[in-house]
């Protein structure tokens, strides 16, 4: 859920984030970082951060919308909209012609991942589990140790390959069994216990930059 916020953004809030390039229409066109914004002629550079190449034929002046999360106390996602003002392989200058600001709730919102991580309950030896999903709010994963509902485990994983360490401390509020062949799982849902802030914006930054790499995947396959 977003609202809008009374904090003023403007576009050189967003230089050095990662943005998503999409149409008026909601159509994502490709995934990059905005390296530059030119006060005087209101233009931000967005450089391309995989695939071959931006897309092409698209015709000057075309209307788009930049989509970049920013963060802060506030969970702030900013929208650009504007034209684009000269387009090349690997970057794209857009004129912009308004910025929208807003807090956007992320706790809803999971992203499927699977990665390795470890589960220690108190004094106990770590065991190893598998993560399912992630989000600001909680994690869900899977392990062949039974636990209840009710129990607080310590959860560590990375995320990335070349991000941060994360060590949750998590309160079990469900349990279920996958039905899937191979040894037993069992499958817990958790929600954080008092995460602190540098880690909601560390894990912020996290799933915003792994939805990106799913979404230029899914392009780069023509999907």
């Amino acid at each position: 859920m977003e609202k809008p916020t009374s904090r003023r953004i403007t576009p050189a809030d967003c230089v050095g984030r990662i943005c998503e390039v999409m149409t008026r229409q909601n159509v994502l066109l490709f995934v990059g970082t905005i390296q530059e914004y030119r006060r005087r002629t209101e233009e931000i550079c967005v450089e391309l951060r995989r695939g071959e190449s931006t897309p092409q034929g698209v015709l000057y002046h075309t209307g788009v919308k930049v989509r970049v999360y920013i963060g802060g106390k506030d969970d702030l996602v900013v929208h650009l909209y504007g034209a684009v003002s000269r387009n090349g392989l690997d970057k794209w200058w857009m004129e912009v012609y308004e910025v929208v600001a807003q807090q956007e709730r992320r706790d809803s919102f999971r992203l499927p991942l699977r990665r390795d991580l470890t589960v220690q309950r108190g004094d106990e030896a770590p065991i190893p589990g598998v993560l399912v999903d992630v989000s600001l709010g909680g994690l869900c994963f899977q392990c062949r140790t039974p636990y209840q509902a009710g129990e607080q485990l310590s959860v560590a994983v990375r995320l990335r390959q070349d991000g941060p360490d994360y060590v949750f401390h998590c309160l079990i509020r469900r349990v279920g069994e996958p039905r899937v062949p191979g040894p037993k799982r069992f499958v817990y849902g958790c929600s954080f216990i008092d995460l602190p802030r540098h880690q909601t914006e560390n894990l912020s930054q996290d799933i915003f930059l792994l939805q990106a790499r799913v979404i230029s995947r899914q392009l780069d396959r023509g999907e």
